[in-house]
C-alpha cells in the first residue's frame, strides 16, 4: 500500500492534523519530509533499530508530531522491520540501564586537613589535639578611630562639625567627603 510519490487514506487517518489544515506547521508536504527522512535514514543501516531520540535530534519540528509519525511508520513496518529481536532488546536495555561508579569524580580532588596545626595558628593549650582557627579582627580592631588617630602621630580625630579644611583652614560641616591628609 506504501507509494514513495503519493500519501496514502491509511496515513491520512491515522495523522489527522496533517491533512486538515489547522496549522501552517502540519501540512502534507510537511509530513512527507518527515516520512520519507525516517524511511531513508532506516534504509542506511536496515539492521540497526532506528530509534527516536536519534531522529528527534536531526529532524526540525513539533516533537509530539515527529513522534506521531515514527510511531505509525514503526507500527506499520515502514522501520525497523528488519532490525533483529536482538538490537531491539539492546535498545530497550540502553534506555533503563543504570551505572553506579565508586570512587570520587575525575574533577574533585580531595585535601586532607592537617591534623594538628603550626603553633602560629594555634590558640589552644599544649597538648590539644584539634585544629584552631586564628581569632578573627573585629571592624573595631581595623577602623577604630581613637587607634588610627594614635598611630598617625596622636593627633585626635575630629568630629564632623569640628572638621577644618586643609587648604583654608575653615570649620567644613560636610559630612560627605573628609580627607585626613
Amino acid at each position: 500500500w506504501f507509494s514513495w510519490d503519493d500519501i496514502h487514506e491509511i496515513e491520512k487517518q491515522h495523522l489527522k492534523e496533517f491533512f486538515d489544515g489547522s496549522s501552517i506547521s502540519r501540512t502534507p508536504r510537511i509530513y512527507k519530509e518527515y516520512r520519507d527522512f525516517m524511511i531513508n535514514k532506516y534504509r542506511e543501516d536496515p539492521t540497526r533499530r532506528l530509534t527516536f531520540t536519534e531522529l528527534r535530534k536531526m529532524l526540525i519540528g513539533d516533537v509530539c508530531l515527529i513522534h506521531k509519525v515514527y510511531d505509525f511508520l514503526d507500527s506499520w513496518g515502514l522501520i525497523n522491520f528488519q532490525s533483529s529481536d536482538q538490537s531491539k532488546e539492546e535498545c530497550e536495555e540502553a534506555q533503563f540501564s543504570l551505572v553506579v561508579e565508586e570512587g570520587i569524580p575525575l574533577g574533585i580532588r580531595v585535601i586532607l586537613n592537617p591534623a594538628k596545626s603550626s603553633s602560629s595558628s594555634s590558640t589552644g593549650e599544649k597538648g590539644d589535639d584539634k585544629f584552631k582557627f586564628p581569632p578573627l579582627t573585629s571592624y573595631v580592631d581595623v577602623f577604630d578611630s581613637s587607634k588610627t588617630s594614635k598611630e598617625n602621630g596622636g593627633a585626635e580625630r575630629h568630629s564632623p562639625s569640628e572638621r577644618v579644611c586643609v587648604n583654608c583652614l575653615q570649620e567644613c560641616g560636610s559630612s560627605h567627603y573628609f580627607s585626613e591628609k
